[in-house]
């Protein structure tokens, strides 16, 4: 990735039948904005992508939601910069999302936008709370918070809550896991 349109890049496309992508920045330290290649340019049977210190906007989302067999998204040390996601769209086909090390402390979101979402896996120290809208993904199985602040981790337990209420007899198990408990979890700034 580069902070320009890359031609490198392209030659990504070129590998077909690639399904697992990690992108991680190994040595931009400057200020200049990384910005995601155009979805085109991404292998079409991509399944996995994992992203690692590229300081990306949020609005680059855009991008990924495009990926039309995406199933696993990891976003892992400041893949995204900014403390606001606001969803525009979904991913139809995604089905673990995991968030580690944002900035981010507001996310709004709904069941709408992650149909097949399973697993969750969050851990930002700011985010405020978990977007209670989750809670009518019914495939949604496990919730996964770490160093999460307390507020994030009461609104967790009210997806937890909700979904068992809505829970049948052919519906997931919903599992919630919060750590540190809630006694030593870090209050929001």
């Amino acid at each position: 990735m580069e902070p320009s349109q890359s031609i490198l890049f392209n030659n990504v496309k070129r590998l077909q039948f690639l399904e697992n992508l990690k992108l991680i920045n190994v040595g931009q330290t400057d200020q200049t904005q990384l910005r995601l290649p155009p979805a085109s340019l991404f292998p079409t049977k991509l399944r996995k992508l994992t992203l690692s210190d590229t300081w990306l906007e949020w609005d680059d989302m855009s991008v990924l939601k495009q990926l039309k067999c995406l199933q696993v998204l990891k976003l892992k040390d400041n893949a995204f910069k900014g403390e606001r996601w606001e969803l525009n769209g979904g991913f139809p086909f995604l089905q673990v999302l995991c968030i580690e090390r944002a900035n981010l402390v507001s996310w709004n979101a709904s069941g709408d936008h992650f149909p097949r979402l399973k697993h969750l896996h969050i851990s930002c120290d700011k985010l405020e709370k978990i977007p209670i809208g989750l809670a009518d993904i019914r495939s949604l199985q496990v919730m996964d918070l770490r160093n999460s602040t307390k507020s994030a981790a009461k609104s967790a337990r009210e997806i937890q809550a909700k979904k068992s209420k809505l829970q049948t007899a052919k519906s997931q198990k919903f599992e919630l896991s919060v750590f540190p408990p809630d006694s030593d979890v870090q209050t929001a700034s």
